[in-house]
């Protein structure tokens, strides 16, 4: 009985345990849950302190089953172990109780330090992905900002080649797109109606054979003083002088008819822009006068269809040959030059600003030599056209010394032929250049005649451009060469289009001892050096009358054999075409010109500059000046004077009163002519 009692009680505390052991399992697990779900969550580590602890609680549980089974098969020993038994029972419950109170705070600290941990390293990560995020963000901004650059870059790109029709529109001025070929054809025949001019023959006959009275002419020649040539008859109808209807105006109609029915010596001179190149050529055209056009330089000479001073009267003759040794025996002239000077009624000399006063005394003293006839010019009528206050002659140092010595100055007025040629002065004062804005034209005569104003200098001054890139298709004008040829380089330099070159072919040289300097003698590049866009000059007239020599044009299209223009927005092709160094020969019972040197090349240079010089007797729509370096008085004037208004002026320095410096002689020279022009 009392080991039955014992054996239920002993059954009843195992009962007990277990239940106990399961309700604190059963806590255990819900805790266990608890933390399980927070270590999955937060960390790896959560989830190895839980399987350790499932794994102790299996042992815990597989150790009480195999004490269950032996109390069960040994009864018999438990009565004297139970005591042992009780106290191993309570205190591994004891441990594992105080294990999971462990565990629990353990877990607990683990989870304030994962949250620490997740706070920190969520901090670290967000202050890491900030500073990367700050870094590509700056990185995206710089490729913008490059891209925004580039984008810049193309669309000038593209502009510069897709505006070139329409820029191309706004080069030339209005008299330079006009067919200057139609602008002399309707002056001569306007000139054969007005004066009806007749050329008849020494019997006082006309072409048509019927005779016309002198005296009509006689009446009018004496009521205007203007001298009647010895077998000349016609009519003239004053009356029907209108400049302003006409293509000339009335100071050039007079001049004409001064030039055309007197034998005087005339001096034809006036302002930039007064015409007397449109003058010149007409002249030229309409007289029936034996006539030579002569200029002092090659392309001067090439401007009026002429030859130049020194090919028709000898290089050796005006240069090496001293003007008190000049003689029948020591003048160097073919016997054909010869026939020339002989046969021919009127020498024109145009830019006469540029020759010397020994030349000009030369030209006198040999004409009276191959003439044999002592008379001034050896009877021959010289009529010289320029403008003093333009370029004056080149001298060196000891040249104008010698000049100033003999002469009192260097320029062609100063010499004895000139002074005893009573040569009859005709200022044109008719401005055709800056006629729409003549605020810029009294500007420009005030710089001419060395009367400049500081409110001159200041509205000059007005129109400075600071950067030179804004004026991508402007030529500009420079004293010196060297400085148009840099711009003209650095300028086809920046163009990211394909180069090429176009190389002048030599087609005839009867100076075959000589290397000619083709870019000294004509207007063009030997070796011509183009891309598209680039900004062109036009160096001769066209055949068809679409350009003229001066024109600006910008190139569309190259190939290796073509080069196509676009001019006032339309596209044209342009050929080669021969430039001819001429001289004069009498053949036949005429004066002609015979070819000297002929070379092949395109009629194109580059327009982004160009010199003063070669600028001169040019008109454009914009100019741009830069005047530092002017190394001779009437530069700036020039190259001011080329623009027709001013707001087409660009000014690339500021400019002082010194730029209107005038030579004194020149001043001196006009103050003192009498008012013998015809009024």
């Amino acid at each position: 009985m009392t080991i039955d009692i014992l054996a239920f009680l002993l059954s009843v505390i195992v009962f007990w345990l277990i239940i106990i052991f399961i309700i604190d399992r059963r806590q255990f697990r819900v805790h266990h849950d608890i933390i399980d779900k927070q270590l999955n969550e937060q960390s790896i580590t959560i989830e190895n302190l839980h399987d350790f602890f499932c794994k102790q609680n299996e042992k815990f549980s597989k150790d009480l089953l195999l004490e269950k089974e032996n109390a069960e098969k040994e009864t018999e020993g438990i009565k004297i172990s139970i005591e042992n038994l009780y106290e191993i029972t309570l205190r591994e419950f004891t441990e594992h109780t105080n294990l999971i109170v462990t565990t629990k705070s353990e877990l607990k600290d683990s989870q304030k330090g994962i949250e620490v941990s997740l706070r920190e390293y969520s901090k670290d990560l967000v202050a890491k992905s900030s500073s990367d995020l700050n870094g590509k963000i700056s990185s995206i901004f710089a490729i913008i900002n490059q891209l925004v650059a580039e984008n810049k870059e193309l669309k000038k790109k593209i502009e510069f080649f897709t505006e070139i029709e329409s820029d191309s529109k706004q080069l030339n001025t209005t008299e330079k797109n006009a067919d200057r070929e139609s602008i002399i054809q309707k002056a001569l025949i306007e000139l054969s109606k007005e004066i009806n001019i007749l050329k008849p023959d020494k019997n006082g006959i006309d072409t048509s054979g019927s005779e016309i009275p002198t005296e009509s002419f006689t009446k009018e020649a004496e009521d205007n003083d203007l001298p009647l040539p010895d077998g000349l008859v016609r009519t003239v109808n004053r009356e029907e002088f209108n400049s302003d209807t006409g293509t000339l105006d009335e100071e050039q109609k007079k001049a004409f008819l001064l030039m055309e029915y007197s034998n005087e010596n005339i001096f034809v001179t006036g302002k930039a822009g007064t015409g007397k190149s449109l003058l010149l050529e007409i002249f030229g055209r309409f007289s029936h006068k034996k006539i030579i056009k002569l200029a002092p330089t090659g392309i001067a000479a090439l401007n009026i269809g002429g030859a130049t001073l020194h090919s028709t009267f000898g290089y050796y003759n005006l240069e090496n040959l001293n003007l008190d040794d000049i003689a029948q025996s020591t003048i160097r002239l073919k016997p054909e030059k010869k026939l020339v000077l002989q046969n021919t009624e009127l020498i024109i000399i145009d830019e006469i600003s540029m020759v010397r006063a020994d030349i000009f005394d030369k030209i006198d003293i040999i004409l009276r030599m191959v003439n044999n006839n002592d008379s001034l010019f050896g009877g021959k009528q010289i009529i010289i056209f320029g403008d003093l206050f333009q370029l004056p002659p080149i001298a060196k140092p000891q040249e104008r010394n010698y000049l100033i010595d003999r002469y009192g100055g260097i320029h062609f007025f100063h010499s004895k032929a000139y002074v005893n040629g009573n040569f009859r002065f005709i200022e044109l004062t008719t401005n055709h250049r800056q006629k729409d804005d003549y605020q810029f034209f009294d500007v420009l005569n005030r710089i001419r005649n060395g009367k400049t104003l500081d409110t001159d200098i200041d509205l000059l001054n007005s129109r400075f451009v600071a950067n030179r890139d804004v004026l991508r298709r402007v030529v500009t004008l420079f004293p010196k060469k060297a400085q148009a040829e840099k711009v003209n380089r650095d300028e086809l330099e920046k163009i990211d289009a394909r180069e090429y070159t176009y190389l002048a072919k030599i087609q005839l040289n009867k100076r075959s001892n000589q290397t000619p300097s083709l870019d000294n003698i004509f207007p063009i590049s030997n070796n011509l050096k183009l891309k598209r866009g680039a900004l062109v000059m036009l160096t001769a007239n066209d055949i068809d009358k679409r350009w003229v020599n001066g024109t600006l044009a910008i190139i569309n299209s190259l190939e290796e054999d073509k080069v196509e223009i676009s001019l006032d927005g339309r596209n044209y092709i342009v050929y080669p075409q021969d430039f001819s160094e001429k001289e004069i020969i009498y053949k036949n019972g005429r004066l002609e010109y015979e070819d000297v040197l002929v070379v092949n090349q395109y009629p194109i240079i580059l327009a982004y500059a160009i010199t003063i010089h070669k600028s001169q007797g040019m008109t454009y729509k914009k100019v741009a000046c830069n005047l530092e370096n002017c190394f001779e008085t009437g530069q700036a004037y020039v190259a001011l004077s080329r623009c027709s208004s001013l707001d087409g002026l660009f000014m690339l320095n500021k400019v002082t009163m010194s730029i209107a410096r005038v030579d004194n002689d020149v001043k001196e020279f006009y103050l003192n002519q009498t008012n013998s022009q015809i009024t």
